[in-house]
């Protein structure tokens, strides 16, 4: 006598379920590191905000470096610094009162156009100033 056994060979009803909690618990660690406090996108975000800064820095920077080229002595006057920063920077304040150290030391921010940063005179120039 021959005894016949069934071979199902499909999916039982417990492997589906285990593969779709697999799938969900991916589901969600993905979108965590996408979406979190330390996600993709926020340092996505954090590095757009650090390059539009450092940009505005080195824009600054040649303009003020080709004016020191055309003073032939690599220094520039407080007018022609403060013609730069007034292009680049928002509240730059009258600069012909202050010493040089006390305008390398100055805290300004950048035009909104630029995403509203903190930055030094210092960070752009730290050379003669007349």
């Amino acid at each position: 006598m021959r005894k016949s056994f069934n071979k199902n060979g499909g999916i039982t009803l417990i492997a589906l379920v285990i593969t779709i909690i697999v799938l969900l618990i991916l589901a969600g660690v993905t979108i965590v590191s996408i979406t979190g406090n330390n996600g993709l996108l926020e340092r996505a975000q954090r590095a757009r905000d650090e390059t539009d800064k450092y940009n505005v820095i080195e824009q600054a920077k040649i303009d003020i470096f080709g004016l020191a080229l055309e003073n032939l002595d690599d220094s520039i006057t407080k007018a022609q610094l403060k013609g730069v920063l007034d292009k680049y920077f928002k509240g730059v304040p009258s600069l012909e009162d202050l010493s040089s150290d006390e305008i390398l030391n100055t805290e300004l921010t950048t035009k909104d156009a630029y995403g509203n940063d903190k930055v030094k005179i210092n960070e752009i120039y730290t050379g003669v100033i007349k």
